[in-house]
């Protein structure tokens, strides 16, 4: 949060002629944190609710688990929800992903938080860009999607469930895990890695992005920034286009 805030303070004012919108532009930017006073105090002390308005950051407060859930679920399956509802929610709200670095460890859940980032974006039939040169969750998945050059198929330590002893207890919320219309999103980590492989570049269940194979290789590939950002917006406007 602290970093957001620093990155948001250096925006200039939105450059429009109405000055409604300069004050309080559209929202470019949404978060999705639970609702209670704790997660509150943590955003408005980070930032103002005036100062999320004119940077056009809006934070979204709900509830993403029940009373009866946080009851009766232990912490370990209320943690694997809450972030899947969560993300869920980023998702639905997003036209695309763009997905770099990523932790491998030292993550708490059924598995780290960029795969199942990309696992909703897929699932929903959204495009994806995934550099995997900086390494992180983001290589770990590409090479599971056929972006890496050899295709390896090994699936990667980082894709397993930490702890893992708690993995069974999954299937106690896997309908939990698997709401309308998505009835067969993966649940465990095994589930995830067979997933990404069904879903990999060149198959009929990866989403269109505007890129063409050799195109998704190379951002994957890439370390330059400029690179990067030609291949995402390439991507968009093809996509764009083609709507149009």
């Amino acid at each position: 949060m602290r970093f957001l805030e620093e990155e948001l303070r250096k925006r200039p004012p939105e450059p429009s002629s109405d000055t409604r919108r300069r004050a309080k532009p559209d929202p470019w930017l949404i978060s999705f944190l639970d609702k209670t006073n704790y997660e509150r105090g943590l955003v408005n002390t980070a930032i103002s609710r005036q100062e999320r308005d004119r940077m056009g950051l809006n934070v979204v407060f709900a509830s993403h688990l029940t009373k009866q859930e946080r009851r009766r679920l232990n912490r370990w399956q209320l943690s694997a929800l809450e972030h899947f509802r969560r993300r869920l929610a980023v998702t639905d709200a997003s036209v695309a992903r763009f997905v770099v670095a990523g932790a491998v460890e030292g993550y708490y859940g059924r598995f780290p938080g960029i795969p199942e980032e990309i696992m909703l974006s897929l699932a929903q039939g959204k495009p994806v860009y995934i550099v995997g040169a900086l390494g992180g969750a983001a290589a770990d998945v590409g090479a599971l999607l056929g972006l890496a050059h050899p295709r390896m198929g090994d699936v990667p330590p980082s894709l397993k469930a930490e702890p893992i002893r708690f993995e069974e207890s999954l299937q106690e919320i896997a309908d939990r895990l698997r709401p309308g219309p998505w009835t067969n999103l993966p649940v465990t980590a095994a589930d995830l890695a067979r997933f990404f492989k069904k879903h990999a570049l060149g198959g009929r269940n990866w989403p269109n992005n505007g890129l063409t194979s050799d195109e998704n290789r190379k951002l994957f590939a890439s370390k330059d920034a400029d690179e990067v950002a030609e291949f995402v917006v390439k991507g968009l406007m093809r996509i764009h286009q083609a709507i149009a």
